[in-house]
């Protein structure tokens, strides 16, 4: 499968350096590469792409800072992975980027070798998300459908409790009581109906009520 790799830096420069980089996985099918000069162009590279798995995300962009950037992107909660690209080896910004989110860096200038290997990291670690993500999807699935299940069971007992309790007040009843089908067959007699018709449980299941009118039985 393609992965799907989004630079966003305001550097041209940088933007043709990873792809001269990232020249012979483009060709091969390996990667499809795009590119955002802005926060804002990036939302909706973002928005527009469907299963980004890496974004390099420049601390320093024309419209926000990067790190504010990488802030709303947490809130997303995205399926992808972002690697910050920085001029500035501070040890605080680094540290906050990785505390928001991010699963690693680049300093400028991009040497092809660290690229590639943080590149595989990361997606790596989109691959790992999305199939976290499918498992959870997969056992709540499940558990709705357990619940789901072991509702209906509930509800059976409790409907075959009540036909029990129906059955056995139709059975001592003395008035005669029979029940159809769909088709309009008799399914059901209790014991009155045998007793005032004369019809046996055996003779009256699978006939018509028209029997009754036949006058072949008597009490």
């Amino acid at each position: 499968m393609t992965k799907k790799v989004l630079v966003v830096d305001d550097d041209l420069e940088i933007h043709q350096q990873i792809k001269s980089f990232l020249k012979e996985k483009i060709e091969n099918g390996q990667l499809s590469l795009y590119s955002a000069h802005d926060a804002r162009s990036a939302l909706s590279c973002i928005l527009e792409i469907p299963e980004i798995d890496v974004l390099f995300l420049d601390i320093l962009l024309p419209d926000t800072n990067g790190l504010l950037l990488l802030k709303e992107l947490e809130k997303l909660e995205g399926l992808f992975s972002i690697v910050m690209l920085t001029c500035n080896q501070e040890q605080q910004v680094i540290i906050e980027a990785l505390n928001h989110g991010a699963v690693g860096y680049l300093i400028k200038p991009v040497h092809p070798h660290e690229l590639l290997t943080i590149m595989d990291r990361a997606i790596e670690q989109t691959d790992k998300k999305r199939l976290l993500l499918r498992h959870e999807v997969q056992n709540n699935f499940l558990r709705m459908f357990n619940e789901r299940l072991q509702q209906e069971i509930q509800e059976r007992k409790k409907f075959e409790e009540e036909v029990k309790i129906l059955t056995a007040a139709l059975e001592q009843s003395v008035e005669s009581v029979f029940i159809t089908d769909r088709s309009g067959k008799i399914c059901y007699v209790n014991r009155g109906f045998t007793q005032v018709t004369g019809y046996s449980r055996e003779e009256a299941i699978g006939k018509t009520p028209r029997i009754l009118k036949s006058g072949k039985h008597s009490v």
